[in-house]
């Protein structure tokens, strides 16, 4: 989204744009109070000045943004990515960024909040210690035996004083991974895996070259380019398998007609190069891998001498190329609800490279015991 049209759209009375794309938008000194900017991607963004009172900011990226000087009274950050940030937290309440990645890159977690508030009643325990104080004074005019008593009637009211000071012990690696397994969304993984492995095992039937395997697996980091290219993995998946076994002229020429002209369209009502120039290719994209599916599909080489077009031999493979391209486009919402459990950037990558190589293994095993 341009800055003109962010700021347009807010000063018509607009207040949410969950999700908006302002990386490196330039909001110095800018009114945005009450504006919902929940998982909206900030990074590099210059807010310094910006008068953010009461925005909402829950998961946004704000990733090496500047916030320097900015009004964030009421202003909620929680689970926000702020890595590398420029921000004063001190003039924030912890509760306003619980769960958010400091700019040194921990995470502040609520348990760190309830520790605080869980030491606050420990003055309360001021009274029995002081009884106890004073009866140990009164024990000095007594004799030896009669101290020696006092004390040990002493020792069971200290007991509560130093009972307010019990923590709970930190969690055991075991607890944190059955807590974060039960919180995997499991169906959008296994589809994830099942994607792959479609694509694997069309590798495996259609005899592709062995660089074949790890274009389709690099393709399972595309997101870490950026939230955008999320949508870029179902078509750069099916393109890396189509590509290693061969994509036809056809297909070629139809990806770039359409990018070209989608291209020269976003830029005449006014889009900015970078962003049309990814929408494009991700539409030319969608339309090489669909011209490929038809071709493997449908033959209709005898269609002008009466012979029609009849299904090919190879659909099983754009079948496969199909249903896997669908399969990886939504079990890549995986991805999402992660970042919405608070996972981090690298356990996010590990997971989901170890999904698709999983995938793309179990595939290329099933082809081997077909063809065996």
């Amino acid at each position: 989204m341009e800055v003109r049209q962010f700021l347009r759209q807010y000063a018509n009375g607009k207040r949410s744009f969950v999700w908006a794309d302002l990386r490196q938008a330039n909001l110095t000194g800018v009114d945005l109070r009450e504006v919902n900017l929940s998982r909206a991607n900030l990074t590099e963004a210059n807010l310094s000045r910006a008068n953010l009172t009461g925005a909402n900011l829950t998961r946004t990226n704000l990733t090496r943004t500047n916030l320097t000087r900015a009004n964030l009274t009421d202003a909620v950050l929680r689970q926000a990515n702020l890595t590398g940030a420029l921000i004063d937290l001190e003039a924030l309440e912890p509760q306003a960024y619980v769960g958010a990645i400091l700019p040194d890159g921990t995470r502040f977690e609520l348990p760190a909040i309830a520790e605080s508030e869980a030491a606050e009643p420990a003055p309360a325990s001021a009274e029995p210690v002081a009884a106890v104080s004073d009866a140990a004074s009164h024990s000095q005019h007594s004799d030896t035996s009669q101290s020696g008593t006092s004390k040990a009637a002493g020792d069971p009211l200290l007991a509560p004083a130093q009972g307010t000071q019990w923590q709970q012990p930190p969690p055991t690696r075991r607890s944190i991974l059955r807590k974060r397994s039960r919180s995997l969304p499991w169906p959008n993984l296994i589809l994830f895996g099942l994607g792959y492995g479609g694509l694997g095992l069309f590798l495996y039937l259609h005899q592709a070259a062995w660089i074949g395997w790890p274009l389709v697996w690099i393709t399972a980091f595309l997101w870490l380019v950026g939230e955008p290219y999320l949508w870029f993995m179902p078509v750069a998946a099916a393109l890396a398998a189509l590509v290693t076994t061969g994509l036809s002229v056809v297909a070629i020429a139809v990806a770039g007609l359409a990018s070209l002209g989608l291209f020269g369209g976003l830029k005449m009502l006014g889009w900015p190069w970078s962003r049309a120039l990814r929408d494009a290719i991700w539409v030319g994209g969608i339309g090489a891998v669909l011209v490929a599916i038809a071709s493997l599909a449908f033959y209709g080489r005898d269609a002008y001498s009466g012979g029609g077009i009849i299904l090919s031999p190879t659909l099983p493979l754009a079948l496969l190329i199909l249903l896997g391209s669908l399969c990886i486009g939504v079990g890549s919402m995986a991805q999402l609800q992660l970042q919405e459990a608070s996972w981090v950037r690298s356990h996010m990558a590990r997971l989901l490279s170890l999904d698709a190589g999983v995938g793309l293994l179990l595939g290329t095993l099933v082809g081997w015991l077909l063809a065996h």
